[in-house]
């Protein structure tokens, strides 16, 4: 059975794709902006959706990584 809570652990291509598309408009935006990081790779998603989800996280990622570069 599929969760809209989360996407199925390991889940195959097409559970992953089925899943997101069982959930509505508001809950994917709603996934997009609280779990971007548990989208951009997920297999079976849109690839709009993975990039948005990658670029959402890009800010972050950039942040947490600058004291590396001194």
């Amino acid at each position: 059975m599929l969760s809209t809570l989360g996407p199925p652990e390991n889940g195959t291509p097409a559970d992953n794709a089925g899943w997101w598309a069982s959930l509505s408009e508001h809950e994917r935006q709603a996934l997009i902006d609280s779990a971007p990081g548990a989208l951009g790779n997920l297999d079976g998603l849109p690839a709009g959706v993975r990039d948005e989800a990658n670029r959402a996280r890009l800010d972050g990622e950039r942040a947490r990584l600058a004291p590396e570069r001194h």
